[in-house]
Order: structure tokens, then C-alpha cells, then sequence
């Protein structure tokens, strides 16, 4: 085996030399390309933003759409409840309690979906 010099670095390989002189003229290509086209020199831009947003012009209709949203949370719960309870006694004949628990479940759901968007809405509070 041939032995390596002492100032040798350990890591090289034998073909690392070929590779460092690919690189090194692909590099000189690179500038000289540079050189023949630079890049043109980025515009000046003058840009001012505006002072603010203006108010929409037209009616708010964002009360309503936050009554809708509590009347939602308060009906929707109930009428599914009564919708599943009524599917209940359709499968047990002779029962009619399902709507009546459908129901009682239908309004505490609803309560309970009611008081939190209630409490995520005065936390987040109106926006403007």
C-alpha cells in the first residue's frame, strides 16, 4: 500500500482532487457569467400604506348573526334530542319515553352549548 504524507487530511479520498477541480472550474464559469450579466440594480420603491381602514358604509349585521348563532346553540341541541328520541321509541314499540328524555337531554345540551359561546363571546368581546 502506498502511504499517505503526514499533512494529508485522513478523510480525503483518492478522487476528491478531480471533484475539487470540477468545482473550482464550475466556480470560475460562474463568475464569469456574473461578469458578462449582472444583475440590474433593484427599483426604488416609494410606497405608503394607507391611514386606515375605513367603516363599511352599510348596515352592521353583526348583532345578528350573533343572536342567530345563541338562538342555534339553544334550539338545535333540543330538536336533535327529540329527533334521537323519536328514532328510540320507533325502535321499541310501545314506549314513548325517548322523546320525553330526548328531549329533557336536548334542553340541557342546548343550555350548556348556549352559556359557553355566551362566555366565548364576552371574553373575545365585539370586534370593531
Amino acid at each position: 500500500m502506498p502511504e499517505k504524507p503526514d499533512n494529508e487530511d485522513p478523510e480525503r479520498l483518492p478522487g476528491d482532487d478531480d471533484v475539487d477541480a470540477k468545482v473550482a472550474e464550475l466556480q470560475a464559469k460562474g463568475r464569469e457569467i456574473r461578469k458578462r450579466n449582472p444583475m440590474p440594480e433593484p427599483p426604488e420603491w416609494k410606497v405608503t400604506r394607507p391611514e386606515g381602514a375605513k367603516p363599511a358604509s352599510g348596515p352592521n349585521y353583526r348583532g345578528a348573526g350573533i343572536g342567530l348563532m345563541a338562538a342555534y346553540a339553544l334550539v338545535g341541541p333540543v330538536l336533535l334530542g327529540i329527533g334521537i328520541g323519536y328514532l328510540i321509541d320507533k325502535r321499541t314499540p310501545g314506549s314513548h319515553v325517548g322523546q320525553t328524555w330526548g328531549g329533557i337531554i336536548g334542553v340541557i345540551a342546548g343550555f350548556v352549548a348556549f352559556l359557553v359561546t355566551l362566555v366565548r363571546l364576552v371574553n373575545t368581546g365585539p370586534k370593531q
